[in-house]
């Protein structure tokens, strides 16, 4: 009772049933109205139909010919004009070799030609595409026909000629490999030799059954039937061997004042000839369509007998599927979770089966998600120095054709960089890839484009001669270009590319190098979007004044903030003239940084705020490649050093701040009322303090830090003993060397020996 219940309610089953009878409803109705109506009528549009499937291959005709005639028209212009002799007569067999190799390629053009034939007319050698072979063989022999034997072909030839199409003929043509004949037929059409300016004679043989295939005759009305006339009324060819009134239609055809038509249609009996003349080679054809159907009461009776079994068979096939699909259906609903359910069991298949495809094609997003990450992960891999597992050399085998596909190949470091944004992109980074991709494809180079890391995406090359290296680099730079005006706006753009390698993965770790040391070594001055690692202008002459680093540690101590920024500036502007390379105006900037960074920093009493400076500083000079973004990053740094060392102006008494002071003026003249005036004190009071914070007196401790700056000048440096005293803070060499043998037991000159000694010894 209950599958009962369930067998009705299922309204899937019962929607094929209903469905299937509706079907057969509107079937039968749908004859019995075309049996009520017009015959005639349906007729008129399959008639009209055949018009345009005869029209269509009346086209397919013209366009054959117009093939043929130029390729006949290639050939008579292709050399040797005159027939091709060394000079002991004998045949050039280098010039009918290239002369085959020719007429191959022209024939690979076209399905239904099956042949091409040159023979000249002071030769009796014929070239065609399986090679030379003497004419009268080639007739007597490989094309059989005993109308068109080889003296048919001899006296024609030699006779004058236009061009002309031969009707289609059944020939017994040879086979080389196996020497055996077939029966074909064959059209041949031979060149005109009425206004030629060669002596060679060019027959093209074609294959009628691949030409109609190409035509389709498959489209025609049964019944119906096409035949060609050339422009001369001879009949070249014909889809009814039967068609006998050509002679017939001919007379009344061209004797009529519609002979100027185009088209000209006539009935006679049972069937409507339409006759067509062709505008591009004046070639007639005539189709034969039956105008009226014959035993309409048998096609009634047959109609009558279908629509009866069809609607018997549909009720029994409607009833048998419906039980049948039950438990099928069943099943599937219990897989998709709905066994229990109540309503339209198909409708729910529907929507399960189109979540499980939105779930495929999600699956298939990821998958192919994956496999670019993989092809990523396997190049980059490529790049580094190190051993992978064998699970890398297997999708290395998967993805090298990819990566490769030439014998040569280029590797450029792209930098792509947007402007206003520290890093990162505001756009998915594989929607800049694809865009970088298509760019390069527009120019034609053939590219494989990976993000590597931050701002930089390495592009491999293919290059098919090693010798197209300056062109692509020209193509490059023009697509860098475009990308930055169309696709990428607001981004900026430039490449390293290394020179041209041979194909393999070492040669890629090679490239890789080269690319790394271009981006490093790139000229501050340098404003080429593409930059050739060949043409690297290396230069070590930096600009870094030290006196000046403590000018400016000085100024800014005293408040003097812009003659500080003027001395930054000062600095950046000689590296910029001298053209330095780009991690050279970096760590200058960085040294300058890194200098006011110890001796103004210390100031500070917040440990955190130092470090954000820092931390902002490396950032901005990491990812900053034009000077004005690293001239405002080091002015910016001087402001707020400022800021701390102006903070601590009213809490000089401190001994941070005494011992920067010393370190910065040692060389100066620093008698003790100064350096209390300085610190706003007494010399009393300020010598107390002193000697009780550092443990020793200021003197002592002031002696200490000029000779420990003298001992570095005597070692590093050639200046005398008194330039040494003199730019340490001494007044003459003679209280220097006082001092100084009263510290460390020797003089400075004695020093100066035990130190080169040692360096020599080492």
């Amino acid at each position: 009772m209950i599958n009962v219940k369930r067998f009705i309610t299922n309204l899937g089953v019962t929607q094929i049933f209903l469905s299937l009878l509706l079907i057969m409803s509107v079937m039968a109705i749908s004859t019995y109205s075309i049996y009520r109506s017009s015959i005639s009528s349906i007729y008129d549009n399959v008639k009209e139909n055949n018009k345009l499937a005869t029209q269509s291959t009346i086209q397919f005709f013209d366009n054959t010919f117009q093939t043929v005639n130029n390729m006949i028209t290639s050939i008579e212009q292709m050399p040797p004009y005159k027939y091709p002799v060394l000079e002991n007569g004998n045949l050039d067999s280098l010039q009918a070799y290239t002369y085959v190799n020719n007429l191959k390629s022209l024939l690979l053009t076209t399905d239904y030609i099956e042949e091409i034939i040159v023979f000249y007319d002071e030769g009796d050698i014929a070239i065609t595409t399986k090679g030379t072979l003497n004419f009268d063989l080639l007739f007597n022999k490989k094309y059989i026909n005993e109308t068109y034997s080889a003296a048919y072909w001899n006296k024609f030839l030699k006779s004058e000629h236009p061009l002309k199409v031969f009707p289609g003929t059944e020939y017994q043509v040879l086979y080389g490999e196996n020497n055996t004949y077939h029966k074909e037929d064959i059209m041949f059409i031979v060149s005109g030799n009425r206004y030629k300016k060669s002596t060679k004679n060019v027959i093209v043989v074609l294959d009628v059954d691949k030409l109609m295939t190409s035509f389709g005759q498959s489209t025609f009305i049964p019944g119906s039937s096409l035949k060609v006339l050339d422009q001369n009324h001879n009949a070249i060819f014909s889809t009814d061997e039967n068609l006998e009134l050509v002679e017939v239609l001919n007379d009344i055809y061209f004797t009529q004042s519609q002979q100027k038509e185009s088209e000209f249609s006539m009935k006679k009996e049972n069937f409507e000839y339409t006759i067509y003349t062709s505008d591009y080679n004046d070639f007639v054809y005539i189709n034969k369509v039956p105008f009226k159907f014959q035993n309409l009461n048998s096609v009634a009776l047959g109609n009558r007998t279908i629509i009866t079994i069809s609607i018997a068979s549909a009720i029994l096939l409607s009833i048998l599927l419906s039980i049948y699909l039950f438990r099928p259906v069943k099943v599937i609903m219990r897989m998709l979770g709905g066994e229990n359910s109540k309503g339209n069991d198909f409708s729910k298949i529907q929507s399960a089966i189109s979540r499980l495809l939105h779930e495929n094609n999600n699956y298939k997003k990821q998958l192919n998600y994956m496999d670019v990450e993989m092809k990523r992960t396997t190049f980059l891999q490529i790049l580094d120095d190190y051993s992978h597992t064998e699970e890398h050399e297997l999708q290395l085998q998967k993805y090298y054709p990819d990566f490769f596909i030439s014998n040569n190949f280029l590797l450029a470091q792209l930098t792509v960089r947007e402007n206003k944004v520290l890093r990162g992109y505001s756009i998915p980074i594989e929607m800049i890839t694809a865009k970088i991709q298509k760019s390069f494809e527009k120019e034609e180079i053939e590219t494989q484009v990976f993000h590597y890391l931050h701002d930089q995406f390495v592009v491999i090359i293919s290059l098919h001669q090693a010798n197209s290296r300056d062109l692509t680099l020209k193509k490059m730079a023009h697509a860098i270009n475009n990308m930055a005006e169309e696709s990428l706006i607001g981004f900026q753009l430039w490449a390293c590319v290394s020179k041209a390698y041979r194909t393999n993965i070492e040669n890629c770790r090679n490239a890789y190098k080269d690319v790394e040391n271009a981006y490093k070594y790139r000229n501050v001055n340098d404003t080429s979007k593409v930059m050739d690692a060949d043409k690297i202008n290396f230069v070590w002459n930096i600009y870094f004044p030290y006196e000046n680093m403590e000018k400016i540690s000085n100024y800014i101590i005293g408040g003097r903030i812009e003659e500080s920024i003027a001395i930054v500036k000062e600095t950046l502007q000689e590296n910029i003239e001298r053209n330095i390379h780009d991690h050279q105006i970096k760590y200058v900037a960085k040294s300058i940084f890194f200098y006011l960074f110890r001796n103004i920093g210390s100031l500070s009493q917040s440990i955190n705020d130092l470090y954000e400076i820092e931390n902002e500083f490396n950032k901005q000079i990491e990812y900053v490649d034009c000077y004005e973004e690293i001239e405002q990053a080091i002015v910016e740094v001087v402001k707020k050093l400022a800021k701390y060392s102006n903070r601590n102006v009213k809490v000089k008494l401190n001994p941070a701040f005494i011992t920067q002071y010393i370190e910065l003026h040692y060389m100066e003249n620093m008698y003790l009322d100064h350096i209390a005036e300085v610190m706003e004190t007494s010399p009393k009071y300020f010598s107390n303090y002193f000697k009780k914070t550092f443990g020793v007196n200021y003197i002592e401790h002031l002696n200490k830090v000029r000779l420990t700056h003298a001992r570095e000048m005597l070692k590093e440096t050639n200046l005398s003993i008194g330039e040494v005293g003199e730019k340490t803070g001494y007044m003459n060499a003679s209280t220097f060397t006082t001092t100084f043998k009263k510290y460390y037991g020797i003089s400075p000159s004695e020093f100066r020996k035990q130190v080169s000694a040692k360096g020599e010894e080492e």
